[in-house]
C-alpha cells in the first residue's frame, strides 16, 4: 500500500527516457530512434506510450499585447496498454515523417521545438520526458532566403504566430527589411515570406510591402492593403541555384 501511495506521487514509480537517433533534422526528414521504459518499486498499468510535439508561438490578449505560450504541434501513439513490472526494462522503436508543417528552428532558439514523452499510468503521476530537435530548412529555403538578401534585403526576424484563419493555427514569418538599394526595389518597405512544405515542393508565399507617402491617400492604402501584393513560388526541394531566383524574385517584386 506505502508502495502504491508513493508512485502516486511519482516516487519510485516508472521512468522513461527517449533516445533520438538525430536531434538535428531537415524538415520532411525522418524522426526515429528509442523510447526506454524502467519499471518502479511496483507493478504498474501503463495504458498508453506516447509522443507529442511543441513550439512556442506568439499571441495576442484582448488588450493587443504579445505573449508567448506553447503550442502543440503534433502527436504520436508509440505503444498500447502493458503491465509493466518491477524493475522491468521496456524499449519501443519508433520512426516516421516529419510533418511539412514543423517550422525551422533558428539561431537564437526564441522558438524552439522539442519532444515530450509521456507514460499515461492510471491514478499515478504520468512519467515524462522533454527533448529538443533542431528542424533544418531544405534547400530551396535556404536559397529563398540567399536570393532575397542578394537584392538589399536582410533576415530581419523570424516568427511564429497563432493565426485561427489557417488549419494549422500558427505561421512562421521570415521578415526582411532593406539594407542596401540594391536591385532597384528601393520602392519595398518590407518583404515577409511564409513557406509551405508539400510533398517534393516548397511554396514560398512572398508578400512584399510599398512605401506609402503618408497623408489621407496614403493611410487609405495602408488600411485596405493596396500598398501590399503577394506572390508565390513553387520550387523542388533540392532547388538551389541562387543567381537564378534572384533574377526571378527581382522580377516579380519590380512590378
Amino acid at each position: 500500500m506505502f508502495k502504491k501511495m508513493m508512485a502516486s506521487m511519482g516516487i519510485g514509480s516508472a521512468k522513461v527516457d527517449t533516445v533520438l537517433d538525430d536531434s538535428e533534422i531537415v524538415l520532411g526528414g525522418v524522426i526515429s530512434g528509442v523510447i526506454n521504459i524502467t519499471g518502479g518499486n511496483l507493478e504498474q498499468q501503463i495504458d498508453a506510450v506516447g509522443l507529442e510535439f511543441f513550439t512556442k508561438i506568439s499571441r495576442e490578449n484582448s488588450e493587443g499585447e504579445e505573449y508567448e505560450s506553447s503550442f502543440s504541434l503534433a502527436k504520436f501513439h508509440i505503444a498500447d496498454a502493458f503491465l509493466l513490472g518491477e524493475d522491468e526494462r521496456r524499449q519501443f522503436e519508433f520512426a516516421f515523417d516529419m510533418p511539412a508543417h514543423f517550422p525551422i528552428s533558428m539561431d537564437n532558439q526564441k522558438y524552439p521545438v522539442w519532444v515530450k514523452t509521456a507514460l499515461d499510468i492510471d491514478c499515478a503521476l504520468d512519467p515524462t520526458d522533454k527533448d529538443y530537435i533542431t528542424v533544418l530548412p531544405p534547400p530551396a529555403l535556404i536559397t529563398v532566403v540567399d536570393a532575397i538578401q542578394a537584392l538589399g534585403f536582410e533576415l530581419a526576424e523570424v516568427d511564429i504566430e497563432h493565426d485561427p484563419s489557417r488549419h494549422l493555427g500558427f505561421k512562421q514569418e521570415f521578415e526582411f527589411k532593406p539594407f542596401s538599394p540594391a536591385g532597384g526595389l528601393t520602392h519595398l518597405e518590407e518583404i515577409e515570406v511564409v513557406f509551405l512544405l508539400e510533398g517534393d515542393t516548397l511554396h514560398a508565399f512572398i508578400e512584399s510591402e510599398k512605401h506609402t507617402a503618408g497623408g489621407f491617400f496614403g493611410d487609405l492604402m495602408e488600411n485596405l492593403n493596396l500598398n501590399e501584393s503577394t506572390r508565390v513560388l513553387h520550387l523542388p526541394l533540392d532547388f538551389e541555384d541562387v543567381e537564378r531566383l534572384t533574377d526571378d524574385i527581382g522580377y516579380m517584386l519590380a512590378e
